[in-house]
């Protein structure tokens, strides 16, 4: 009986991988890693820099005061809503309601 519980036991341990497999895979990785950053490193060296953008100073003047004009309407539109909903929150709302006497109908 013993002899078959080894066999069973046996059969369902994997193997262990030997030490100079295990080694030999952390090279093979290494290499890889290496190869790569040294590729990397030569596409690098092939790309030429981009040239230098000529920036049109009147356009460039132009876009910043574009920008700050959307800006400043933006915080006008922030200023608004902010004191809008202060309003509704403190209680402070004066609305008029129209008053309209009972129509000739309605008095009965």
């Amino acid at each position: 009986m013993p002899d078959k519980r080894k066999a069973v036991i046996d059969a369902t341990v994997k193997p262990k991988k030997d030490k100079k497999e295990k080694k030999a895979k952390k090279a093979r990785k290494a290499e890889k890693r290496v190869a790569a950053a040294a590729a990397a490193a030569a596409a690098a060296e092939a790309t030429p820099a981009a040239p230098p953008v000529a920036v049109d100073a009147k356009a460039e003047k132009k876009r910043l005061k574009k920008a700050k004009k959307a800006a400043k309407k933006a915080a006008k539109k922030a200023a608004k809503q902010k004191a809008a909903k202060e309003a509704l929150e403190s209680g402070n709302n004066n609305t008029c309601l129209l008053y309209t006497s009972p129509s000739p109908r309605d008095r009965g």
